[in-house]
């Protein structure tokens, strides 16, 4: 199976660009922006969609969009309106709040032994992987790589859909291709994790894998006669105002602190440029096999995909950045000074994935938008719209630690 993916570039500056890149394309995957210019870029975007005959939309939104009161979760409700108005045939996808968001923490985590977020401590919610998200959208992009609904239980409870031809079983009384695509079309899915859960709750699961993680190394040590290592101090949940957590994202951004952000990360934007190509990313390979990469000079970035008479699939980003080729979020991590693996600035060789940038003032405000709609009990259901869509429950909280347990680790004390 031939495949022709590549990364283009565009620039909203040059309304032009968007028009080439969109040319041919009859379905777009749109994840806005977070930057104050999220809507006017969006409009943008679907008008030029619409002049380009494109004639499927999939629009990454998120909860909340009925807190029309908080700026940051009604732009989502804009860039909706936008494009069921717009576009022909149209799928969203509404993110749950998304626990990689927790990265954010992590150096909170590590200095004070505290997660502390404004969540009331009694009020539950359902976090998001945001891996669980990508399945969502290979299912609805490309439905002949569904997950098999038959599958074990055990399969379902790892919380991560093996996509592909290997693993994927279509049945000779499953629908078409098409039919599932018209299945998808004109549906609004909110995507939430399997399981309610408190902040307590969440501190409960990351000191279980700390602990865990520590007994492990305890009879790693013993085993190689090296000296015991320290017991992980017990981290706490601690109520905070949402100008204290405004103010701790904001710090983030110091030098320190962003060297603290860490260099050992195996994530993504919330929903940012390389959120967005890493999503896409994963459909492609899922759809086509190994995704070939190219991009030239531009100033601005997009991916697109093309398989054959296959319909298209096309995730549209832009970033008014220096015109640096932009890594994907899967190709090793290249510092751009040489240097020890574990200094700043550098990646340990087994992590091979960008660094987790600071938010920007539309991220913390967005952050603190979603931890106030949560702490008003207003995101205290299980949707069950991801195994609808893609046949699994997703991950948990417990999933969640595991898989990142080496990032939450609190670094040795050294004599």
């Amino acid at each position: 199976m031939k495949s022709n993916c590549k990364i283009v570039q565009i620039s909203y500056n040059e309304p032009t660009s968007i028009a080439i890149a969109l040319r041919g394309i009859q379905t777009v995957v749109l994840v806005p922006e977070i930057e104050d210019q999220r809507v006017d870029w969006v409009n943008q975007m679907v008008d030029t969609m619409a002049q380009e005959n494109v004639v499927r939309c999939i629009l990454i939104s998120s909860i909340g969009t009925d807190a029309t009161e908080k700026e940051q979760l009604n732009r989502f409700v804009r860039t909706e309106d936008k494009v069921k108005g717009s576009i022909q045939r149209w799928t969203i996808l509404r993110e749950g709040f998304p626990f990689q968001a927790l990265f954010y923490w992590i150096s909170m985590i590590q200095d004070q032994g505290v997660l502390g977020m404004s969540i009331k401590p009694e009020v539950e919610f359902a976090p998001l992987d945001i891996s669980n998200l990508g399945d969502a959208l290979v299912s609805v992009t490309f439905p002949s790589n569904r997950v098999d609904p038959d599958r074990s239980d055990q399969d379902q409870d790892s919380g991560h859909s093996e996509q592909g031809t290997d693993t994927t079983t279509v049945h000779d009384n499953a629908p078409s291709a098409q039919d599932d695509l018209e299945r998808f079309d004109g549906q609004i899915y909110t995507l939430t994790g399997p399981e309610t859960i408190t902040g307590p709750k969440l501190v409960e699961e990351l000191n279980r894998m700390l602990n865990a993680n520590s007994e492990k190394n305890h009879k790693a040590r013993n085993a190689s006669g090296r000296q015991e290592g320290d017991v992980p101090t017990p981290v706490i949940y601690k109520h905070l105002t949402r100008d204290e957590v405004r103010a701790y994202l904001i710090k983030l951004r110091d030098r320190g602190a962003r060297q603290k952000l860490v260099q050992r990360f195996e994530s993504m934007d919330l929903l940012g440029v390389h959120g967005a190509l890493r999503l896409f990313r994963r459909a492609t390979t899922a759809a086509f096999g190994t995704l070939r990469a190219q991009s030239d000079s531009s100033s601005t970035a997009s991916s697109s995909c093309q398989e054959g008479d296959e319909e298209h699939g096309k995730d549209v980003r832009s970033s008014d950045a220096s015109p640096k080729r932009l890594q994907l979020p899967e190709e090793p991590f290249e510092p751009d000074q040489p240097g020890k693996p574990d200094e700043p600035g550098t990646r340990p060789s087994r992590h091979l994935t960008p660094q987790l940038e600071a938010p920007n003032d539309a991220e913390v405000d967005l952050v603190l938008d979603l931890l106030d709609y949560i702490s008003e009990g207003r995101a205290t259901f299980q949707s069950g719209d991801l195994e609808k869509v893609a046949g699994i429950r997703g991950a948990n909280a417990k999933n969640f630690f595991e898989k990142y347990e080496q990032d939450f680790q609190q670094p040795e004390k050294r004599p």
